[in-house]
């Protein structure tokens, strides 16, 4: 089972995702986009980068499962998908095909709320509440379109509730 932590910036994704992975003792898959982006001196990307950047978390995510059955992934397609539409306002073949190949049952989504206090980061662009919340419906719809089974956690105790749900 691959367990992704998903949602909005700063909303306690990569937090989850470490505390997921070090609890269960889990091979955690990074958010490449971060990686990524600090390894580069421009602060603009292209749109072509953002398939470099998903083909490398995928790859990666890959490898763990041969590894371990169960893995987490801070993120996954569905997070590159939506920031490409919110950049760049059209849809980018090659990750539409990445989303179409997932196996939903193999997958299960914990979306995290926008309900954080916002942390600035240089790699961030959408402080207000208002962008956060319309970013997190965008992704909510987006995993009802593909029948992918999530979960919102949200409030405090974001690690209890994610291990309710595995169990």
């Amino acid at each position: 089972m691959i367990y992704i932590v998903t949602g909005p910036e700063s909303s306690g994704k990569t937090t989850l995702s470490k505390q997921l992975a070090k609890k269960l003792k889990y091979p955690l898959s990074e958010e490449h986009a971060r990686l990524y982006l600090t390894e580069i001196t421009s602060k603009s990307i292209k749109q072509k980068e953002l398939l470099k950047i998903l083909l490398a978390q995928e790859a990666y995510c890959k490898e763990l499962q041969l590894l371990n059955k169960e893995v987490i992934c801070d993120t996954d397609a569905f997070v590159i998908k939506l920031w490409n539409d919110a950049k760049f306002g059209k849809p980018y073949p090659q990750i539409e095909n990445i989303l179409k190949k997932y196996n939903f049952t193999q997958r299960k989504y914990f979306v995290c709320y926008p309900d954080l206090p916002w942390e600035d980061d240089p790699m961030r662009e959408h402080p207000s509440l208002e962008d956060r919340l319309r970013l997190y419906y965008k992704q909510i719809d987006l995993l009802k379109f593909y029948n992918a089974s999530y979960h919102i956690i949200k409030g405090d105790n974001r690690l209890d509730q994610a291990l309710k749900v595995i169990g």
